[in-house]
């Protein structure tokens, strides 16, 4: 068993994500240093210093990094659409028309 040395798997990171712009897969860094690495992951990960991105593009950053920013940016851009759009049908529903209309007769 090798010695792997926690700056040689941040470097790998830190130089997948600016080649490829998207989060590093774990695969890659199995293939590159073999199945132990996944001990330094799984310690980095728990130090803070590695981020585990979720979803279909999912893999592993550095906090801080532009693919973090950009993933934080695009949820907050998507949660308030998503609010603006129930806003919206509930301003445009039937009911609430109708509710609306009668609390302004009174």
């Amino acid at each position: 068993m090798s010695t792997i040395n926690h700056s040689d798997v941040l470097s790998a990171v830190t130089v997948f994500v600016q080649d490829n712009k998207r989060p590093c897969p774990s695969h890659y860094l199995t293939d590159k240093f073999g199945e132990d690495v996944l001990d330094v992951i799984d310690t980095l990960r728990a130090d803070g210093v590695l981020l585990g991105l979720r979803g279909r593009n999912g893999g592993l950053a550095i906090p801080g990094s532009d693919i973090v920013a950009k993933r934080a940016e695009y949820a907050a851009k998507k949660a308030a659409k998503t609010r603006s759009e129930e806003h919206t049908s509930e301003l445009q529903s039937r009911l609430h028309l109708v509710y609306r209309l009668l609390l302004e007769k009174k």
